[in-house]
């Protein structure tokens, strides 16, 4: 599948822009529109709910979302918009 291959390559780029951004503070806010864009530059864009997208982002910037349920999470709402 396309999307999961783009997305496998691009793994460490999108969970590092939500789990490990490089601002002092514990500023992860960034890291969820970052991912975003970085997707949408490369043809892809995420199809989920607001409040689920809102509780993972949360949930990432607290340390309660382990690496593997981030790359979960945008294996099952990435799609392509090429």
């Amino acid at each position: 599948m396309a999307i999961i291959s783009a997305f496998s390559n691009n793994e460490t780029k999108e969970r590092g822009c939500l789990n490990k951004v490089p601002i002092l503070d514990g500023n992860k806010r960034a890291g969820l529109p970052t991912a975003v864009e970085f997707l949408s530059r490369n043809g892809f864009e995420l199809e989920v709910d607001f409040e689920e997208l809102y509780q993972f982002a949360l949930n990432t910037a607290v340390s309660r979302v382990n690496k593997k349920e981030i790359a979960a999470l945008f294996r099952k709402v990435i799609k392509e918009t090429k």
